[in-house]
């Protein structure tokens, strides 16, 4: 969601007041409206837009709100049409300059929460490389840090060059700058000039000189614009340098101590093993600097984003409450105006509302990260905040559908035809279909010790954990199996066999995963029909054959090589591959390894998998619908169910889904 650029909400603003303070010819002294609206102008005019501090705030909306309620007190004694016109649109700017003011501090916050990640990986791979050296002889030992020395040069490389490539970006415009400024000052110079010139002679003579002066004043002005704009690119540059420096450095000391563990390496295991110490108080380093980082996330969650995102719901709410005279006592096209404005507040409460739900995602993801690495001493605390964010964010989604819903009834108060209450119906229905398929998403969960990853709408991010097999042998045999391709327990075995930390990894286990949506009907079905009876139905449906959570393994595969840790799996048609690692937990398939070794099977996936989240939606709400009725009791026999299934699927089947779902 994308806040409205500030000059834009500017612009209107003032044009908003302009009208109200242009209705009728009453000065402003003796019309208070008329003197709220010039206030309204000045205040809008006077906001700087640009910040002589970059983490400098903005208090514009609590002026505003002064206004708003000076010029509510006007309408009662006045023109109560003009006055809901203006505390409507004043309300309206504030909860828009409060959701930007929100969106600048997310802004700082995504970078801290960025960095924190950074760190807690740092401290997993430190952790782990501390746990390597205290197991390993000298050699294997030795060869783990050189490889963790090569990834951390080359990620110091590019964070170097990336800093590099922002410092001359900065440099640039600050050139331009100052070069405009100075362009400014020379047009200032020769308007002044011009200006004396007319001064000193007679109107007539002094026209052409009058208009040379307006002309470089206003040359001037264009390049003190244009050198604005360049302040602001630096400023939007400074956040992104901070960052790129605190990685560089951040890898700097993954360097450093990679290299103090060569040496030590290089003497006995001893040294390795107090080598080992020492990455470990490294680690506890990394873990007060991911803490006092946290901090810094929690206090502008708690500080800015979120206050200031409740006040904008609070401001929209009034400038609805405002508008309301407007729909009383006026002509239909009042009316109508009335009730659209009244709509779009609401719909702006809603867009603030699923504002906070994304912060309370983020915030959810952030903790279940940090409780699953165990950079954070107290794991508990942090996967119960994970927890309470999520919930948090469920209410808030549940918020936005609400306000969204109440915009769309406030819309079916226009009479006639209205192509602006179309458009704006039209956006609000993409926005609940939008919140609903966030509210769909499951909680991120840090069991197993993987990295977990939030879901932010439709399909579930599986977090890497659980058993694998005890050989690839019965990996195969189970992904060759397809009397299980409807079975519950078959894809809950299956999610537990998967590790994917990558981009790719994940986009493979997020499109593995999407296949699991009928799991909630099979799982009701079994509980009222029994589950032999429900798996026999499923495989004899012609609509439904092939389309189980396990249909995706519809070829049988083998064991091609087994070496030591790792195993190559193929498939009977030679069209996949799959790697396997041996772990404590037992052989689970490697998607990132899976992916690394065939890079159109990444590309692929990334293509197709928004396509197919997109495409399963509708059938994901139909299953869900008809696990509920069947929960309810809705049928007496299993061919009843079967029936409504067909009918259901059927009709959400989308067009392009090959097969069944």
């Amino acid at each position: 969601m994308q806040a409205r650029p500030r000059f834009i909400t500017t612009l209107l603003a003032l044009s908003a007041a302009t009208i109200v303070a242009g209705c009728g010819d009453t000065s402003t002294t003796e019309d208070p409206l008329a003197a709220v609206a010039e206030q309204y102008r000045r205040t809008l005019r006077d906001r700087p837009v640009v910040r002589e501090q970059p983490g400098a705030t903005d208090d514009t909306a609590e002026s505003l709100r002064q206004l708003a309620g000076r010029a509510q007190s006007a309408g009662r004694d006045g023109n109560e049409q003009a006055a809901a016109i203006l505390a409507a649109g004043i309300r309206s700017t504030a909860a828009t300059l409060e959701y930007d003011e929100a969106m600048r501090a997310e802004s700082q916050a995504a970078a801290l929460r960025d960095l924190v990640r950074s760190l807690a990986a740092d401290a997993d791979r430190l952790a782990a490389a501390a746990d390597d050296a205290d197991g390993l002889d000298i050699g294997d030992t030795t060869i783990v840090l050189e490889t963790q020395l090569a990834r951390a040069r080359e990620a110091f490389n590019a964070a170097d060059a990336e800093l590099e490539e922002l410092r001359n970006q900065t440099e640039l415009a600050a050139s331009e700058r100052d070069e405009l400024l100075a362009v400014a000052l020379e047009y200032d110079e020769t308007a002044n000039e011009s200006a004396q010139e007319a001064a000193d002679r007679d109107p007539i003579a002094a026209q052409d000189y009058v208009i040379d002066a307006s002309y470089f004043r206003g040359e001037a002005h264009k390049a003190r614009i244009a050198a604005a704009l360049s302040e602001i690119s630096i400023q939007t540059l400074a956040p992104t340098m901070t960052l790129a420096d605190a990685r560089r450095e951040g890898q700097s000391q993954v360097i450093d101590a990679a290299r103090e563990a060569r040496r030590a390496a290089e003497n006995r295991v001893d040294e390795a093993r107090s080598f080992a110490a020492e990455v470990r108080d490294l680690v506890d380093e990394l873990a007060t600097a991911a803490a006092e980082r946290l901090a810094r996330v929690e206090a502008l969650e708690n500080s800015e984003i979120l206050p200031r995102l409740e006040a904008s719901i609070a401001d929209f709410e009034a400038a609805a409450s405002a508008a309301r005279p407007l729909t009383r006592g006026g002509s239909r096209e009042d009316a109508a105006a009335g009730w659209r404005s009244i709509a779009n507040a609401q719909f702006g409460a809603g867009r603030a509302q699923w504002e906070i739900a994304t912060v309370q995602g983020r915030r959810a993801d952030l903790f279940a990260r940090l409780a699953a690495g165990g950079v954070l001493t107290d794991a508990a605390s942090a996967s119960q905040a994970a927890e309470a964010a999520f919930e948090a964010r469920k209410t808030s989604l549940e918020a936005a559908e609400a306000a969204f819903t109440e915009a769309l009834s406030t819309l079916g108060n226009i009479q006639g035809d209205d192509a602006g209450a179309s458009l704006t119906r039209a956006t609000i229905e993409r926005a609940i279909s939008g919140v609903k398929g966030e509210a769909m998403a499951k909680p991120p969960t840090p069991a197993g010790g993987g990295t977990p990853s939030f879901a932010g709408g439709g399909g579930s991010t599986v977090s890497s954990g659980g058993g694998g097999f005890s050989s690839p042998s019965e990996a195969a045999n189970f992904l060759s199996d397809d009397s299980m391709a409807f079975s519950p327990a078959a894809f809950n075995r299956l999610k537990s066999s998967l590790r994917a930390t990558t981009p790719g990894g994940k986009a493979v286990e997020n499109l593995l995963m999407s296949a699991g949506l009928t799991v909630p009907l099979v799982e009701a079905l079994s509980a009222q029909f029994g589950e032999q009876a429900v798996m026999a139905a499923f495989a004899e449906d012609d609509l439904l054959a092939g389309g189980g959570p396990m249909a995706s393994m519809e070829t049988t595969f083998t064991v091609a090589s087994s070496e030591g840790d790792t195993a190559t799996l193929k498939s009977s048609d030679g069209s996949q591959s799959l790697t396997l690692v041996k772990t404590p937990e037992g052989w689970v398939i490697d998607l990132d390894a899976t992916v690394e070794s065939d890079p159109n099977v990444k590309m692929m996936v990334q293509m197709m998998g928004p396509m197919m989240e997109q495409m399963l939606a509708p059938l994901r709400t139909a299953v869900e619908d008809l696990a509920a009725r069947v929960e309810a009791g809705e049928f007496d026999s299993l061919d009843a169910a079967m029936a409504a299934i067909e009918e259901s699927m059927s009709a959400a089947q989308p067009q392009g889904l090959p097969g069944g779902f």
